[in-house]
């Protein structure tokens, strides 16, 4: 079996586009499959109650990205409520929020292979995650920059390194999830909620699923590819509600 260790990962390759891949993954499920109409709410904030942060889950056309969102503003803890003051803060945060998750979300070449996230505080912007091509990145931070309210961006998205090895555990693991019968809905989806980052042989499911049972078998399929890892990342809707 074929292992991480028998390839030279950073060796610079001419990578496979992300979207033929994507296309040919759809290609490898039934075409017949009824599409999965996501009534997911797009955007979760939720407060952690007396910590002075937010919790959010961002799902763009019903997949992508996991993100924390450290809300500004001040909790007076010893009255048991947040000033006036605060509130605005977090508000004009959630808003800020709100319009980056749209950039994002009409940003069309974030593929399956892709992870953005997301931090706002007082209106500076943190942009964390991958993705598989430089010009994503800088797209991206592009977009982002024309939301209104937003002091700074501190763009910290990482690129994939260009690897054979990466691009065929991308493919067989994407594959090996979306062609199981219980992920054909997800798989008939303009962008799939289950995200495959893989990085110099390490492997991270990232996403939403509906149940925990969809968690387990995502990460039961991605094993026995020869990855150095696999971190089982995903959420089910019930946790980010």
């Amino acid at each position: 079996m074929q292992t991480a260790a028998d390839h030279h990962i950073n060796t610079p390759l001419t990578r496979s586009p992300d979207h033929q891949i994507n296309k040919s993954i759809t290609r490898s499920t039934p075409q017949e499959i009824t599409r999965f109409h996501d009534s997911r709410i797009p955007l979760k904030w939720t407060p952690r109650d007396g910590t002075g942060f937010a919790v959010s889950e961002v799902i763009w056309g019903g997949s992508t990205m996991k993100s924390v969102i450290a809300a500004a503003f001040v909790s007076l803890l010893v009255l048991g409520a947040a000033p006036v003051f605060g509130q605005e803060a977090e508000r004009k945060d959630l808003q800020v929020f709100n319009d980056i998750a749209n950039q994002v979300n009409r940003y069309t070449q974030l593929t399956i292979f892709d992870s953005i996230s997301a931090e706002v505080i007082d209106g500076k912007v943190q942009l964390s995650g991958w993705v598989t091509m430089p010009y994503k990145r800088d797209d991206i931070e592009k977009r982002v920059r024309k939301v209104d309210g937003i002091l700074s961006v501190d763009n910290k998205i990482g690129v994939l390194p260009v690897s054979q090895f990466d691009d065929e555990l991308r493919f067989r693991i994407a594959r090996a999830i979306y062609s199981h019968s219980l992920f054909w809905s997800y798989a008939s989806m303009a962008n799939p909620p289950i995200r495959v980052v893989v990085n110099r042989g390490h492997v991270s499911l990232e996403g939403v699923v509906n149940s925990n049972v969809e968690r387990m078998l995502a990460r039961s399929l991605a094993s026995g590819f020869g990855a150095f890892d696999v971190k089982n990342l995903l959420k089910t809707d019930a946790e980010v509600r």
